[in-house]
């Protein structure tokens, strides 16, 4: 897996502090041209970070509605990622996503989109769930009506600004060989791609259930398995191409 740095951690936290990371990874790569893709109603970086950074901020999202709840000041473009015919021209030099990837019907178009939005050297960080993590295994095969009043059981959330949305996890995977195989196929180099295990959340109504999820997560970090992560982060980077014009 040459290029890749692999880690593992725990998901218990990881949500609240990808904020944090995804604001020290901005500056660190000084990054001026991002797009969030996903972003809709809820974009990740706050106008006054950007505005006094000078960054040029586009958030891209297939629903026109979603984009519509999100707050004034931002470019908003409506265009789906897995859809090459629709997407800006620009050529950014940062995009991300967080949980949006386990909803695109192919991820390989939504890799290959994405390389084609970045300029050389430009990055790519995403941030989604991942098989075989029991919770998303369910959400997989069940009818979406029924995961959707479970969740609404299990993990209560804000049904304006946080909606379900089907999900799919093509290509949502921990950092097993293959699955950086496939990153590697579509032109991507792999910075660093960090394995999460524990998804507490999701169990913590049913009796037990933590205290089952938290002894397997420490298993997991201790012993750990790509194919049983429950979420993932993953750096990647377009390779510069030698004597290119």
């Amino acid at each position: 897996m040459s290029d890749a740095q692999i880690t593992y951690g725990t998901g218990h936290g990881a949500w609240n502090n990808y904020h944090t990371e995804l604001l020290e990874l901005v500056e660190r790569l000084g990054v001026k041209n991002i797009c969030e893709v996903g972003g809709g109603a809820n974009p990740a970086l706050p106008l006054e970070f950007i505005v006094a950074r000078g960054i040029t901020y586009t958030v891209l999202d297939i629903s026109q509605e979603e984009l519509d709840k999100a707050p004034e000041g931002y470019a908003k473009v409506r265009a789906d990622i897995c859809d090459g015919t629709s997407l800006p021209s620009s050529a950014f030099d940062f995009i991300f996503t967080k949980m949006l990837a386990e909803h695109v019907p192919s991820g390989e178009h939504f890799h290959r989109n994405v390389l084609r939005m970045l300029s050389p050297g430009g990055y790519a960080f995403h941030y989604f769930p991942t098989l075989f993590a029991l919770p998303f295994v369910v959400n997989r095969i069940f009818p979406e009506a029924l995961t959707a009043a479970a969740l609404s059981r299990l993990a209560p959330r804000d049904k304006v600004k946080q909606g379900k949305f089907p999900a799919l996890y093509s290509w949502c995977f921990g950092p097993s060989r293959r699955q950086i195989n496939r990153l590697h196929s579509v032109g991507f180099q792999v910075v660093r791609y960090k394995g999460l295990f524990g998804a507490e959340a999701y169990y913590r109504r049913i009796p037990f259930g933590s205290a089952v999820s938290k002894l397997f997560r420490a298993l997991m970090l201790r012993f750990p398995v790509p194919q049983l992560t429950a979420f993932s982060q993953v750096l990647l980077q377009k390779p510069v191409v030698q004597g290119a014009a």
